[in-house]
């Protein structure tokens, strides 16, 4: 190849990735603004700023707790940045480049540095669906943060197998632990993918077995280790819900990936109208029997002469192609609600795919292009004018604010009526994006609906602390909840509105964000007690007749804050601190007994007791030494002066609540204390 020809390859080259950065980072900032999940960092940094390392312990990570990988980088970052959402957002554009970039340092061991650069470049072409929320590429707090530790490793495993040193090995499979440990979604997209690539490409090819041998080992450690949270010195991070759905299930799912496979690599130079766009079918058959034919192929011709490949291009050929059947598979068979938001779990694919294909178009050292070398090529070429052809109108401008206009107009609304703490829930008023805007100044704690039909802490991104009367600001007098329609509470205005006067009385006044009620309050309401209203309306005890905690038992609507719900033979507390509505018969005279039919889960260790203290009017009553698992009967004597009152709010606090992904890896995060059966009046 003359220098000539060399510079002029470079020099596109160049004019390619500058272009590729400035779609990227336009479409990026017309995709992503601060909203809830992003925002989640910001709190936790706020929290430690004010409690000490000590709360991350008590953070109750979501099941895809990308969080714990991300702590300190973020802390750094937010520290040095003093909290800016700006640069913070930026973080999630600044991983895609960086897996573009790892893409490019690992095909360079299988095909030349020309053709690893065509294929990273391409990469930064990507649509608004791969980029914004579908795939969620350059979202600050997803998967794509995973990729990186992952291909981090899949990259210095290569460095291993070529040069020999144990270092390379050693980082590899710390970067892969901090991965899988922190997300349980890598284990199949990349953990077991890396594991089963070297054990094939260690029995495909010679002069390499023992360092495959290593790698398939180490993987295997990480994934061993991950699960049992490095010996439980990391008990505080859950793992993951993973379940398995029958046939019903796979051929919708197999119908969402065909649609997540044409947003991914769609061909077809059309305009794609952003989040919620669904491609018509004449499209997902176009770009699905394009990369069938593709992958295919190159699937073909890798078997056909795997004897051609390179160790290392037949290490990376194996673990791509097994990752994204694997992930495919795994998404088939799971009973997750699929829709267009979940794209990100097959998110390896837009890295392997090309990758494989690379591999069996430019690693075999054909001695001239072929067919497969031309259409590859071409697929490479239609990839990136439709992806340039989605959103052209993104390329001219950027959006102007980094809030949504929504988060803007609630905080104006807000400080126009003076309100600055109350409820909301997660997904409708992202309101953690107004406490971060506001510096604070807005707090919106998330709530969600418990299978007794109450309101309740939402237990996922959240600190327990956050529901005690600690967290209400000295003197605070009014509390709000906005009352919008939300998956995870209610799904129109008046069930919203209903919902929240059942369950804490008549608001003072309610205001009208827009369409939005917002209730307002003179008391606390998920931190606070019952007034005697609301304990009037639970049902009354009877003398000898027990009150059951089942689904067929009325005991749920005496629940107060820090339950979990009613399920089939009780219910859990899920707070350090339960209330319980006793309402008491007419002219009732003299103290009263209640008796408890109750169990406890274990307290820190799964063979500690719970210690339990039972209040009422401020007053200690009793306190329980609760064997785990043990059904046993427990009594508290309310005395006269309180009884008499009829109406009482009865606080359990269990300070030793300890959430069951403690114990095991499972996605159980909430502070289990007491199991409640029943409750019987005696005098």
């Amino acid at each position: 190849m003359s220098r000539l020809r060399v510079w002029v390859i470079r020099v596109l080259l160049a004019v390619f990735c500058l272009a590729g950065l400035w779609v990227s980072y336009h479409e990026f900032r017309w995709q992503w603004h601060i909203e809830g999940d992003i925002a989640s960092p910001y709190l936790v940094w706020k929290q430690v700023l004010r409690d000490g390392p000590g709360v991350l312990l008590e953070w109750r990570y979501a099941q895809d707790n990308w969080l714990f990988s991300l702590t300190l980088p973020d802390f750094v970052l937010l520290g040095l940045t003093g909290s800016s959402p700006w640069v913070f957002l930026h973080q999630g554009w600044l991983f895609f480049l960086l897996n573009s970039l790892l893409t490019y340092a690992i095909l360079q061991f299988a095909t030349s540095r020309t053709v690893a650069a065509v294929v990273a470049i391409a990469m930064l072409f990507a649509g608004p669906a791969v980029i914004g929320g579908v795939i969620y590429l350059t979202y600050p707090v997803t998967h794509n943060s995973s990729l990186v530790w992952g291909l981090a490793c899949l990259w210095l495993y290569l460095l291993w197998l070529r040069g020999g040193r144990w270092l390379w090995l050693i980082l590899g499979s710390i970067a892969l632990f901090i991965g899988d440990m922190s997300d349980p979604w890598l284990a199949a997209a990349m953990v077991l993918p890396i594991v089963l690539g070297a054990c094939v490409a260690g029995v495909l090819t010679s002069g390499f077995r023992l360092r495959f041998a290593a790698i398939a080992f180490c993987a295997f450690a990480v994934l061993a280790l991950a699960r049992i949270r490095l010996f439980w010195l990391l008990w505080f991070l859950p793992g993951s819900d993973f379940s398995i759905g029958g046939p019903s299930f796979w051929l919708p799912h197999l119908g969402w990936i065909a649609t997540y496979t044409t947003l991914m690599f769609n061909v077809v130079p059309i305009r794609q109208p952003g989040f919620g766009w669904f491609p018509p079918v004449w499209l997902i058959v176009v770009d699905c029997l394009v990369i069938a034919i593709v992958g295919v192929w190159a699937i073909g011709r890798l078997l056909r002469q795997w004897r051609a490949l390179r160790p290392e291009a037949m290490f990376i050929a194996a673990t791509a192609v097994i990752g994204c059947g694997g992930i495919a598979a795994a998404f088939v068979i799971s009973t997750v609600n699929a829709n267009l938001n979940v794209g990100r779990y097959i998110s390896n694919w837009f890295y392997f795919i090309p990758l494989a294909v690379a591999i069996a178009a430019f690693g075999l050292r054909m001695p001239r292009p072929d067919w497969l070398t031309r259409v590859a090529v071409l697929w490479c070429a239609l990839l990136v004018i439709a992806g340039v052809a989605a959103e052209p109108h993104h390329q001219t401008s950027l959006p102007d604010d980094i809030a949504t206009a929504d988060t803007r107009d609630l905080i104006r609304f807000l400080d126009q009526h003076g309100l600055n703490y109350g409820y909301a829930p997660f997904w409708a008023t992202h309101g953690a994006a107004a406490e971060w805007m506001t510096d604070g100044r807005i707090v919106i704690r998330p709530v969600s609906r418990s299978s007794s039909g109450h309101i309740v802490p939402r237990i996922a991104q959240t600190f327990p602390s956050w529901y005690e009367s600690s967290d209400v600001p000295p003197g605070q007098k009014q509390f709000f909840y906005i009352a919008k329609p939300d998956e995870e509470i209610c799904t129109d205005y008046a069930a919203c509105v209903a919902l929240a006067t059942s369950e804490w009385g008549e608001p003072q006044r309610v205001l009208k964000w827009g369409d939005i009620p917002v209730m307002v309050w003179d008391r606390p309401t998920l931190t606070g007690l019952p007034n005697a209203a609301q304990i009037a309306e639970a049902p009354v005890l009877q003398p000898g007749v027990p009150v059951r905690f089942t689904r067929d038992g009325i005991g749920g609507a005496l629940q107060g804050r820090g339950w979990s719900g009613v399920e089939e033979t009780a219910s859990w507390t899920d707070a350090r601190e339960a209330v319980l509505k006793i309402h008491l018969p007419d002219g009732w005279s003299g103290p009263a007994t209640l008796v408890f039919e109750s169990s406890a889960f274990p307290s820190r260790t799964k063979r500690n007791p719970q210690t339990v203290t039972v209040l009422a009017d401020g007053k200690v009553l009793t306190t329980w030494t609760m064997p785990p698992f043990k059904r046993q009967t427990y009594e508290v004597v309310i005395p006269a002066e309180i009884a008499e009152k009829r109406l009482i709010a009865l606080v359990l606090q269990v300070p030793g609540a300890t959430r069951p992904s403690d114990f095991a890896y499972v996605y159980d995060v909430r502070p289990l204390g007491v199991y409640l059966m029943s409750v019987t009046l005696r005098r």
